[in-house]
């Protein structure tokens, strides 16, 4: 049977801004919001994420553009937990609330059009989130920024995009564009290994197996240097390298990586997750080969 890619989000760090409420216990809700992330509580970070959005509308007032790290965080997680709507609503309301108050083409909306051209993106909206994304460019290009981590964001974006509108080569060039602004400006870990996965699953569809399980691999190894071995982050690495062992035929080793996978984002993600059905998909078709009929049935 083929192989069901897990297909990857490109990378949902946190967007935490210096608009946060500027109180004590503003910036400790905010640290932990950070922390509750980096360990993969998502629910927990939402919670407090909230909390720090009724904060802020407490000190600027509601539906003010200062609010924007508070939103664009709340939407991060949500986008994280698979709450694509809820994300999408919130994005929008605060697209809408910057372009009120800043107009059409300040600096400050390109990270808000960035965050919903990738929510887009995953929705299959590959057309509004292509719009969205070179809206974001144009935007950080007139304010004179050529280079810097949000371009490396949008590229990696947009190529993405036009990987699913099947236009391989520009995307191929836009992923290493972006790698290389990532690495010349000191961008974290996290942002290079996103960039590095969505490289590596172009590689694969292109046929390129070897470059793509070599890139997989470096980007386990950062994720677990970074968060440990119980992130999701190491889920997805565990799933992708999954992925290419079934294609390659090694059974028992795909089955392996995706019950490590599974195991991690159950109770990180909750049961029902968008990702995990795709990984129980995945380790069914594993089974089969190997006359495990009945646990693969149930699958």
């Amino acid at each position: 049977m083929p192989s069901v890619f897990r297909s990857l989000v490109f990378l949902v760090a946190l967007l935490l801004s210096p608009a946060a409420p500027a109180s004590e216990q503003g910036d400790l809700l905010t640290q932990k919001v950070g922390a509750l992330y980096g360990e993969g509580r998502y629910d927990e970070a939402v919670e407090v994420a909230y909390q720090i959005l009724e904060l802020a509308e407490q000190e600027f007032g509601e539906d003010q553009p200062e609010l924007a790290g508070a939103y664009l965080d709340l939407a991060s997680l949500e986008r994280v937990r698979g709450n694509y709507d809820i994300a999408g609503d919130i994005f929008a309301h605060l697209l809408a609330i910057q372009t009120r108050a800043l107009g059409a083409d300040d600096p400050d909306l390109a990270q808000t059009l960035s965050g919903y051209a990738g929510l887009l993106r995953v929705q299959g909206h590959y057309a509004r989130a292509q719009e969205l994304f070179e809206r974001s460019l144009a935007i950080r290009r007139a304010a004179g920024t050529e280079e810097d981590a949000g371009v490396a964001h949008d590229l990696n974006g947009l190529a993405l995009v036009l990987k699913n509108l099947g236009e391989y080569g520009r995307a191929r060039e836009l992923y290493q564009r972006a790698l290389e602004i990532q690495r010349r400006v000191g961008s974290d870990d996290g942002a290079i290994a996103a960039t590095m996965t969505n490289l590596a699953w172009l590689s694969l569809q292109q046929g390129d197996r070897a470059v793509a399980l070599d890139l997989f691999q470096q980007v386990l190894e950062i994720h677990i240097a970074a968060h440990g071995e119980n992130h999701p982050d190491v889920a997805m690495a565990y799933g992708a390298i999954g992925s290419l062992y079934l294609g390659d035929g090694r059974y028992s080793d795909a089955e392996d990586l995706f019950r490590k996978s599974i195991q991690i984002d159950v109770p990180a993600l909750g049961a029902d997750h968008p990702s995990l059905g795709i990984t129980y998909s995945n380790l069914a078709n594993a089974l089969v080969p190997l006359g495990d009929l009945v646990p693969a049935r149930r699958l």
